[in-house]
């Protein structure tokens, strides 16, 4: 069912159950009130009995005449009954019904006043003393007029009652209908927007209810696609262009040997050349699927306590083997065993990011002196890698984390353009920061900033 149907239906039984509790009041509270007036009558009907046929001898002739004329204004169907301390007939012939029992006429003579109905009857009995003697009067009718008029009123509230249903109803669709209107037009904006024109955006309308935040979540939604499909169109153009350069090389260089018949030693130079391209190709290979791996699902990755410092070390001496000459200086401001220098978080993954730091700042000083620092407070945990190398170009600062980008002085270096991209991903996802700038006498610094375990989160999540 759509919502439309579903919010008139809803708002249309509201109302009708609404409705219907107040016809019910209003009918209930019709009827008590006939009711109750009715049986006043049925009592001054009782009285004005009592002041006819009892209290004739003590009244003046003009009186008694005016109460005579008012008593003879019967109630349609109105039966009198008057019973004496034996619970005889008095005054009044007793052939016609009703005919009350003793126990009745003994109980108002008890409670002096009583009111009961039988059916559509409503009766009245009152115990009235005189001069001649105790006496019970018992008046009863139907209130014919009170039964019309309730009638009536039924009739009334079912006829408006139905009306206003009709009323509620098509007015409930109506209003819904201007209110999802709105829905209307993002479910067609949506039904347009397809994987070529991601950049197209929803209308947020007057951006204060909850389908202008529909929109906007849309919109934020779009944004994030649109951010994933040119990062992966990216990814494939530029990871295509990376893999064909090195296989490319290696064919050509097979080729050009199998055309004639070569000696030995230039085999021997053909397959050095070809392991330098298939070594560069695995490290290419490496790096790409470091990079898918650095987009996994935070929650599947194994978590563990980290020491900063001890990983450093690791990852420093791993450098250093790879190429002999290489001087990587570490200096402490605090402790080494200092547990501040705890952070949660996967450590494969920082052992990528720390060496691909390390790794491109030896290669980019032809191997001098590289000064790691490390420092540590309640706040955060400070490294910081200087080299003494070509630099960055001011204008590219901020484009050498993105996938693939290589600055313009670092073509004249092996690399790929995904060590960076791959390190920063890795430092944010466990809620770290990562910035760079050119050092005022040479050089690049990288800074690296994470928070100590007591603070630690991971993927934006507290640990």
């Amino acid at each position: 069912m759509r919502i439309r149907n579903k919010l008139t239906l809803v708002y249309t039984s509201i109302t009708a159950l609404l409705l219907l509790c107040l016809n019910f009041y209003i009918y209930y509270s019709a009827s008590i009130y006939i009711k109750n007036n009715f049986y006043g009558d049925l009592k001054q009907r009782a009285l004005l009995t009592a002041q006819v046929y009892l209290e004739q001898d003590e009244m003046e002739a003009n009186l008694w005449k005016q109460i005579k004329d008012k008593f003879l204004q019967s109630i349609p169907g109105e039966e009198i009954r008057m019973y004496d301390k034996n619970n005889a007939p008095a005054f009044i012939d007793s052939v016609s019904r009703p005919i009350f029992s003793d126990a009745t006429i003994n109980r108002i003579r008890t409670e002096k006043y009583l009111e009961f109905a039988d059916g559509k009857r409503q009766t009245v009995g009152i115990f009235y003393t005189d001069n001649q003697g105790d006496f019970v009067i018992i008046v009863s009718a139907i209130n014919e007029s009170g039964i019309d008029r309730l009638a009536y009123l039924k009739e009334v509230l079912v006829i408006g009652f139905v009306i206003c249903l009709i009323v509620v109803f098509f007015s409930g669709r109506f209003f819904s209908g201007q209110v999802l209107n709105p829905m209307s037009n993002i479910i067609k904006r949506v039904n347009k927007i397809t994987a070529s024109n991601l950049h197209l955006r929803l209308d947020s309308g007057n951006g204060k209810d909850e389908i202008a935040e529909l929109a906007v979540t849309f919109n934020n939604m779009l944004v994030r696609l649109e951010t994933v499909f040119e990062t992966q169109k990216t990814f494939v153009q530029n990871a295509s262009h990376e893999l064909r350069t090195p296989l490319t090389s290696l064919m050509v260089q097979i080729d050009v040997v199998l055309q004639k018949e070569r000696s030995n030693e230039e085999y021997r130079e053909t397959l050095k050349s070809n392991l330098i391209e298939a070594e560069k190709l695995s490290q290419l290979t490496t790096n790409l699927l470091n990079l898918a791996k650095s987009s996994l699902d935070d929650s599947k990755l194994f978590i563990e306590d980290v020491y900063i410092d001890d990983l450093l070390l690791e990852v420093r001496k791993e450098v250093e083997n790879q190429t002999s000459g290489r001087i990587l200086k570490v200096d402490y401001t605090i402790p080494p065993d200092s547990n501040g220098l705890v952070i949660k978080g996967n450590k494969q993954l920082l052992r990528i990011a720390f060496f691909n730091i390390l790794e491109n700042a030896c290669k980019f000083s032809e191997n001098q002196e590289v000064n790691i620092l490390l420092d540590c407070s309640n706040a955060h945990i400070k490294i910081q890698i200087r080299d003494h190398g070509i630099g960055i170009p001011e204008t590219e600062a901020e484009k050498i984390f993105e996938p693939f980008y290589r600055a313009s002085n670092a073509y004249t270096h092996a690399g790929s353009g995904i060590g960076l991209s791959l390190t920063k991903k890795i430092v944010e996802l466990h809620g770290g920061k990562i910035s760079v700038f050119n050092y005022p006498d040479g050089g690049t610094v990288f800074e690296l900033f994470f928070e100590p375990l007591q603070n630690a989160s991971f993927g934006n999540k507290i640990m």
